[in-house]
């Protein structure tokens, strides 16, 4: 049999995408040949995150730490065949490096930048194909043809034709990437073959839970297909439980019950209201045939990779074990600088910058302000990716930041309405996305107000940083919970009006989930960062990390029989 070779395969949102390249990334440096499957529209965001993290300045130096660019217009990057390729060593310094060869048919121009990337390299070809004037990426070249160590490679799916912009929202291209589904699968299909003719056939697919039917291309093509969970094993298991609950009357809720309906049936998860189910949309919403979907093939796959610890979520595991789900915790699955106290240096002093696979470019100027403060006085304030605020909501949280009189870093992405908010005393820094695992790392940050999205509390737990839950949506809720009630390391944001909190599931979910007040944000701030019950979750969540980085290093075990099993 030949060399293990490994098609790994997410929804494309950032939540997904993450944990999924670091998986590839472990896969990579043991030896297994990885092939990335993303959509154009997130290659193309991911592509112009980094290079709009990078100086841009004239090509005046060979230096590996040199970025150069060149362009006679604008309008050339939509004529131009891109080959963008990242070496392992740079020949002269031995550092990794980043080299883009942009070339049409009168120039060729070249971006190098020094050490962004580690452990990767990225082939692509970008044609001009379009009538209507469109750059995309038409998948990707051959790697082994120029490099004897193995690479992580890059193969692309359409999702549509896509601007060469970030003005779509990372919600609407997830609602694309949907719509696309039946020529996504045909194009999958159509690079296993490609891959086969070429020498380098897939013995394997790691697919997402939210991508069932790459199971019945892995029987088409004869291969084991793993799937992958990017939450928790309690989320996972409400969601195998759905059948279960319709069947037995729990799901629609029954009428006039939806406040204090209590979820008592489920193996290893102990009772739980309906309030804090991962499911927010009701069961006539289409999303839900896509949410019920996503477990239906758990059996079939070879195992189930969650992004979580064992000791964290033993009896749910050993639950879904009983019930014949093959489900191995393998986490965490977070980007190296995020654990606190590990170095953030290469050893020729350089700044250690893993690969950034940000739907948006980090504001790396966010660092610099952290060094300014005072260590353990800043709040550090971000909702993910997807998560919207209005501008009302914005103007609250901005307005009860600013009233803690406590030094803050906010995020406000690029959709968000910030341009109509006002500021008053001008205490924190607002960036537009942040390297969030460098940022939680920061000696200077001792809170996290977040909208505890997964990887986030994850990286939050590492990083020993005790939290405000602020759930807007889905599995959030769950989240907290188990942040509160199970490992008590956070508050929620409006804990003293918990009692007021209105049933989620209706017609619209975000219509009666609690609005941001400028006074709740302030107390809770005030109450995590200079009160005793701050200093008591701090407390817990050191013993917490100290957990989480032993299940760290005892990683190698599960990655070890994964490997092996590949």
């Amino acid at each position: 049999m030949g060399k293990p070779h490994v098609l790994v395969f997410p929804i494309p949102l950032q939540g997904h995408i993450n944990p999924m390249m670091t998986l590839s990334r472990n896969l990579h440096n043991s030896g297994i040949e990885v092939t990335f499957l993303l959509t154009e529209r997130s290659l193309s965001r991911i592509y112009m995150s980094n290079t709009r993290m990078c100086n841009i300045h004239n090509n005046s130096s060979n230096s590996p730490q040199t970025t150069s660019y060149h362009m006679k217009e604008d309008s050339a990057i939509q004529k131009i065949a891109l080959n963008y390729e990242l070496h392992h060593q740079h020949p002269s310094t031995n550092r990794t490096h980043l080299q883009y060869n942009i070339s049409n048919k009168d120039e060729k121009t070249v971006i190098e930048v020094g050490n962004i990337f580690n452990n990767l390299c990225i082939h692509g070809e970008r044609n001009h194909n379009s009538v209507r004037n469109d750059a995309t990426l038409d998948g990707c070249i051959d790697a082994y043809t120029r490099h004897a160590t193995p690479v992580i490679q890059f193969e692309t799916l359409p999702d549509s034709v896509f601007p060469l912009d970030q003005s779509t929202s990372v919600s609407d291209s997830a609602l694309i990437f949907l719509e696309s589904m039946p020529l996504i699968r045909r194009k999958m299909e159509e690079i296993l073959e490609s891959l086969q003719r070429k020498g380098h056939p897939v013995t394997c697919i790691i697919s997402d839970s939210f991508v069932p039917w790459t199971q019945d291309v892995a029987n088409k093509f004869g291969i084991p297909r793993i799937e992958f969970w990017s939450s928790s094993a309690r989320v996972y298991s409400m969601g195998y439980h759905i059948p279960q609950l319709i069947s037995e009357g729990y799901l629609p809720v029954p009428p006039g019950k939806e406040h204090d309906f209590c979820i008592d049936i489920i193996p290893g998860l102990a009772p739980f209201r309906l309030v804090d189910f991962f499911y927010t949309h009701p069961i006539s919403s289409p999303v839900f045939d896509l949410v019920r979907n996503a477990f239906t093939r758990a059996k079939e796959a070879r195992r189930v990779l969650v992004n979580s610890f064992y000791e964290f979520e033993k009896d749910i595991i050993d639950g879904l074990h009983k019930e014949g789900i093959l489900i191995e915790p393998i986490g965490p699955l977070i980007p190296y600088p995020t654990c606190r106290h590990r170095a953030m240096t290469t050893e020729n002093g350089d700044k250690n910058m893993m690969m950034s696979m940000s739907l948006y470019a980090d504001d790396t100027d966010c660092l610099v302000w952290l060094d300014t403060q005072e260590k353990g006085s800043v709040i550090y304030v971000s909702f993910g990716s997807m998560v919207s605020l209005d501008r009302e909501e914005l103007q609250e949280l901005i307005l009860g930041l600013e009233g803690s009189e406590l030094p803050y870093l906010l995020v406000v992405r690029p959709d968000m309405p910030f341009k109509e908010c006002k500021r008053t005393k001008g205490r924190g820094k607002i960036c537009s996305w942040a390297p969030q695992g460098q940022v939680l790392a920061h000696p200077a940050v001792s809170g996290f107000l977040t909208h505890c999205g997964w990887n986030s509390i994850m990286e939050g737990i590492c990083s020993g940083v005790p939290m405000i839950g602020c759930p807007r949506e889905s599995e959030q809720h769950t989240n907290l919970k188990c942040l509160m009630d199970e490992w008590k390391v956070a508050i929620r944001l409006d804990h003293k009006e918990d009692s007021r909190v209105e049933p989620r599931h209706c017609k619209e979910p975000s219509a009666n989930r609690p609005r941001i007040q400028r006074g709740p944000v302030e107390r809770a701030v005030r109450s995590l960062m200079q009160e005793d019950v701050g200093a008591a979750l701090r407390e817990r969540m050191r013993t917490l990390q100290r957990s989480a980085l032993l299940e760290a290093r005892r990683k190698a075990a599960p990655l070890g029989s994964l490997v092996a099993d590949l």
